[in-house]
């Protein structure tokens, strides 16, 4: 499995933990698959989301930088706080990743036309 296909199956999951009542799951691997796209297109390894984000507004300018940034802050949240993500809040992560997915995706085609990797449709 490509990284790329091992991103889409992460985001997949994902809606399908939305759709289970598994927020804070549905939160943390929507990241994940945005940091993994994140990486391919910039082709960074670096360990610190922070790092991954600032490559990224390389291309998608500071726009993309904060809202992966967001995202992270909201992965940390559902991984480590006592609360519970709410349903509400995993829907907005989760359309929010996957908006910013796409675009990553998009991206990632223009800058390489051999890639037929589709963007994931939203739900």
């Amino acid at each position: 499995m490509s990284e790329l296909e091992k991103a889409k199956a992460l985001m997949d999951q994902a809606f399908k933990d939305l759709e289970m009542g598994c927020y804070d799951k549905a939160v943390s691997a929507a990241y994940f698959a945005v940091r993994m796209v994140a990486s391919h297109l910039t082709r960074s390894r670096a360990r610190r989301d922070d790092k991954v984000a600032n490559a990224l507004a390389n291309f998608l300018g500071d726009e993309g930088k904060i809202k992966m940034m967001a995202l992270y802050e909201m992965r940390k949240r559902a991984d480590y706080r006592e609360k519970f993500t709410s349903e509400g809040e995993a829907k907005i992560v989760l359309k929010e990743a996957n908006d910013l997915f796409n675009l990553i995706i998009e991206e990632i085609k223009h800058k390489d036309k051999r890639i037929k990797f589709s963007s994931r449709a939203p739900k």
